[in-house]
């Protein structure tokens, strides 16, 4: 596949579901991790989509409305051959709201900084899925990497998670600023194709407004993850994993 087709593919890919499965996926999801233009598409593509996710999330469903479209339906069926016209309007309806979506977004930007926005980009990069830059066992060798991309590399791990297994690094961007992406193995099964399970980000503290100051981590729930933060030294760090908050534990 050249670039054009994997965009096509990878258009309508959820990361974290079913979606992965696909043979056709999964191969575009491969190009697309070797590909540094084609990661930084899926990275922008990935970040799109938890903010048309968030919003649509906040949608509140009126109260009682599954029993009257139960009920209309079953009104039409009996006497109206045709949709009526509150169908089409509620149709019409949803049409504007997936269609302007995009405009509103534009016009009503989240928040650009701030660490509940940073944590949560963060968070998505680990569920979506990221283009490892160089997978490797060696914690040295991944250290010398992010140093000589000015990427933060000294970096005070966890007695915990000094003792785990390290797969890799990546850098990820943040508001202009490089974070690293240093990659781990919890010991747990992976799931098919995938190269780790528990992430470490580490950024300059000054980088994120609102970081917490110097402290003992703070475990917190993002959607399928599970997150733990703290500051030290001047780094911000976030560690993440989909394992449960037992298993983070044992890393910190």
């Amino acid at each position: 596949m050249n670039r054009e087709d994997v965009k096509k593919v990878l258009w309508i890919y959820r990361p974290g579901s079913p979606d992965e499965l696909d043979p056709e996926v999964r191969e575009a999801l491969g190009q697309a991790r070797q590909d540094p233009e084609l990661g930084q598409w899926l990275q922008e593509h990935g970040r799109r989509q938890v903010q048309v996710r968030q919003q649509l999330q906040r949608i509140t469903v009126p109260v009682g409305l599954k029993e009257r479209i139960l009920a209309e339906h079953q009104a039409r069926e009996k006497i109206i051959p045709w949709p009526s016209i509150s169908y089409w309007l509620a149709a019409a309806a949803v049409v504007a709201v997936l269609v302007g979506l995009p405009f509103w977004l534009r016009s009503n930007p989240q928040p650009s900084t701030g660490f509940a926005r940073y944590q949560t980009e963060m968070a998505a990069v680990a569920l979506r899925g990221y283009a490892m830059e160089l997978n490797t066992h060696d914690a040295g060798a991944i250290r010398q990497y992010l140093g000589q991309h000015q990427a933060p590399d000294d970096f005070v791990l966890p007695s915990g998670l000094q003792q785990a297994v390290v797969a890799g690094c990546a850098i990820e961007s943040w508001q202009g600023r490089k974070a690293a992406l240093v990659c781990f193995r919890t010991g747990q099964p992976l799931p098919a194709g995938a190269e780790s399970d528990l992430w470490l980000f580490v950024i300059d503290q000054a980088a994120v407004t609102g970081a917490p100051a110097n402290g003992r981590p703070v475990v917190a729930k993002i959607s399928r993850l599970n997150v733990a933060t703290w500051s030290q030294a001047g780094k911000l760090y976030v560690l993440s994993t989909t394992a449960n908050a037992g298993v983070l534990q044992k890393f910190l």
